[in-house]
């Protein structure tokens, strides 16, 4: 049997964390997953193994190295075969396809010998680490940033439950580009902010500053044909939501996910018309109510 999840990939994997595990508040290194977050029942690594499936999920990714953030979803059978649908903006932009499809890595699962994460073999000289915790969250930390995994809501729809006012903390990087290489220069910065969400679906995202970063009406990316059908997203990744904000000059994609009274959120903005040679920007993190 066949399992899939939602995901959020980020350049780290601590700014969701801190979501889940200390609060936005905490003062701990948010930008390092080798900070060590202060342990709660609902953070301790929950024991893993390699045959087993998991649920459905969903994702969001942030590459380490450039590229700004990508969304999507993974499936992992109970050989350990993992698959993966993500869609990257920065793709179309580069005269790429903003769409990945395929399966994620062909080598095994390594049991770590405590029981509470495995590696995975990265293909070239290092490892990527999986581990979970009791609130069904699945992390996967990587040399090119971290995917956080979530089960998939039963519904695609939007729950007034979700409703409320978040305060966020978030990484930003503006004025990006990709250079020899792949790497990335731009100007990055670390902030909070807040997150007002209607009962309705209408969002709000302002920094500490009260500037605006990204508005409007969250839909379901289930709905979006732009995102899923053939070619594009496989699974229509229930629970995870977008809003595409585009001017003459700009295009915007916005993906949030909700979890537990959190929210998880990423952000892609460049210029118009697409361009290789444009610069983008990027945000993403996470807010309580």
């Amino acid at each position: 049997m066949t399992r899939s999840v939602r995901a959020i990939a980020l350049s780290t994997v601590g700014v969701v964390m801190v979501a889940s595990v200390t609060g936005c508040g905490a003062s701990n290194e948010v930008l390092g997953i080798h900070e060590s977050p202060t342990a709660t029942p609902d953070s301790v690594p929950r024991p893993v193994h390699p045959a087993n499936r998991t649920p459905p999920s969903k994702s969001l990714r942030s590459p380490q190295s450039a590229g700004g953030t990508e969304t999507g979803e993974v499936t992992r059978e109970g050989t350990g075969k993992v698959n993966g649908s993500s869609h990257w903006p920065d793709g179309t932009q580069n005269g790429q396809t903003a769409f990945h499809n395929g399966q994620v890595n062909q080598q095994p699962f390594q049991p770590d010998s405590g029981g509470t994460f495995m590696r995975l073999p990265d293909g070239v000289s290092g490892f990527d680490y999986v581990f979970g915790t009791p609130l069904g969250v699945f992390a996967v930390d990587t040399p090119n940033g971290a995917i956080m995994s979530f089960e998939k809501a039963a519904t695609k729809d939007f729950t007034a439950t979700n409703a409320g006012t978040y305060k966020a903390i978030f990484y930003r990087k503006v004025n990006a580009s990709t250079g020899v290489g792949n790497v990335e220069s731009g100007t990055a910065s670390q902030g909070g902010g807040t997150v007002t969400i209607t009962s309705t679906g209408d969002i709000t995202v302002t920094d500490a500053g009260s500037t605006v970063l990204a508005a409007g009406t969250l839909v379901p990316v289930a709905d979006q044909s732009y995102l899923v059908g053939t070619g594009k997203l496989s699974d229509p990744c229930n629970g995870m939501f977008t809003i595409r904000s585009t001017t003459a000059s700009s295009q915007q994609d916005l993906f949030c996910t909700f979890l537990n009274g959190a929210v998880l959120f990423s952000s892609y903005k460049t210029v118009l018309p697409l361009s290789g040679s444009n610069t983008y920007e990027y945000f993403y993190g996470c807010g309580l109510k």
